[in-house]
């Protein structure tokens, strides 16, 4: 049983307390890794005891996901692309945040859409996800914010078996999960200021917050000038940065992009990408599903790569052929 009052983070937390001899001092170190899992969701506070379980509206008990109460979201502090926990020496991106477990999927109709997929991927990690068309990968994507749920495997965020949530707590887990689609899906009669805008209205933050974060999250992405602007009035890859600023605005600890560079030009593309590369560095876990071979290749980055929904290669340095 671990600290999340599930499967533990892969084992970190027993590999951690594996070092520790006398009992006070495994105790100790588990109340400091404890309150580091809290801090780094914005819930631990001062009282240690009183908020180890906390009990707000729309929260997970012992989940490492923060609150969508508009307080919690003030206070939240994310890694910030420090690696090491300055109280307790720990390396923050050696925790799992995702963990597949022999996860396969089939659909009423008999496709098989994945089989016996296992993989991990870390807090902090940059994964390019790879395949031809019907390989999988807008399956897994749709199992990873809970469109979908496996036929049978399991499929852990955070140390919580998302498959288990109830109704009430998906909507939760998807708005700390930013999710980039290929075709933007801006709202046609907003600026590109007000859709950003409108991710943070739904989780009810204050005019002052709003007035605040939009503008550098824009700025981040390149359309300080153009927050001004409707949909119809951006080039592709302006709409397709207002929707990468608008799956970032709330901070999530993951970020999902499924396909964002498929109906963008080469070097449009490439700004997109180091866009996402940017906001990994600053500590998000990101995923992008893509068939750009080139962008892939170009990267020293973790690949993996399905096929027919079965996992073929999973590392570093893979080189790919383009498919055509």
């Amino acid at each position: 049983m671990s600290l999340f009052g599930g499967p533990g983070f892969d084992g970190s937390f027993a590999l951690e307390m594996s070092c520790v001899n006398s009992r006070s001092e495994r105790k100790a170190r588990k109340k400091r890794l404890q309150v580091l899992f809290f801090e780094l969701s914005g819930v631990f506070k001062g009282n240690f005891q009183k908020e180890l379980y906390p009990r707000r509206r729309g929260q997970f008990p012992c989940f490492l996901f923060t609150a969508v109460d508009k307080k919690l979201f003030r206070k939240r502090n994310l890694l910030g692309g420090v690696e090491t926990h300055k109280n307790t020496g720990v390396n923050l991106r050696s925790f799992v945040m995702i963990k597949l477990l022999n996860v396969t999927k089939v659909y009423p109709n008999g496709v098989k859409a994945l089989s016996d997929v296992s993989l991990t991927i870390n807090m902090g990690d940059f994964v390019f996800l790879v395949g031809s068309s019907g390989a999988g990968k807008s399956t897994l994507i749709r199992l990873l914010f809970r469109e979908e749920v496996p036929t049978s495997g399991y499929i852990m965020i955070a140390g919580k078996n998302i498959s288990r949530l109830k109704k009430s707590e998906i909507p939760i887990l998807r708005r700390n999960m930013g999710v980039v689609f290929q075709d933007f899906r801006l709202l046609e009669d907003r600026t590109a200021y007000e859709n950003v805008a409108f991710a943070m209205e739904v989780l009810e933050c204050t005019k002052k917050e709003i007035q605040e974060r939009v503008p550098q999250v824009l700025k981040m992405v390149g359309l300080q000038e153009r927050m001004h602007a409707y949909p119809t009035q951006l080039s592709g890859g302006e709409q397709q940065r207002v929707a990468i600023a608008r799956a970032i605005v709330n901070n999530p600890y993951i970020l999902i992009a499924d396909e964002p560079t498929g109906n963008l030009d080469p070097d449009t593309s490439r700004d997109i990408l180091k866009i996402l590369i940017d906001i990994n560095r600053r500590g998000t876990t990101v995923i992008m599903a893509t068939h750009a071979w080139d962008l892939v290749n170009e990267h020293n980055r973790r690949v993996i790569s399905l096929c027919k929904g079965v996992l073929v290669s999973d590392g570093e340095k893979v080189q790919f052929a383009n498919e055509a």
